[in-house]
């Protein structure tokens, strides 16, 4: 199962989570453009955190951001995609 995103723009934004993980990946097949940042509970943007692109067919984009994900553990976050011609099957904080 995947969430499906034709020749518009479409956003994907998860429910708040309390982030204790040093990488994220994620599983898509990107024919267009694909990609994540981190947002805190006001949905604002995190510093060093902004938007990562990632394309092509994997079960494991490796996504990384200018500051370490480690460095916001244990804080309420929410993670938001921008999606266009994508499939977006899933991701994984590990």
């Amino acid at each position: 199962m995947s969430r499906l995103a034709g020749p518009n723009v479409g956003r994907l934004l998860t429910k708040p989570l309390v982030l204790k993980a040093r990488s994220l990946t994620v599983n898509a097949n990107v024919r267009g453009t694909g990609r994540v940042r981190l947002l805190d509970t006001k949905r604002k943007p995190l510093d060093g955190f902004g938007w990562v692109e990632f394309k092509g067919d994997s079960v494991e984009h490796k996504i990384d951001w200018s500051n370490r994900l480690s460095s916001v553990s244990g804080q309420v976050v929410r993670l938001e995609f921008q999606l266009k011609d994508c499939q977006l099957f899933g991701f994984d904080l590990h």
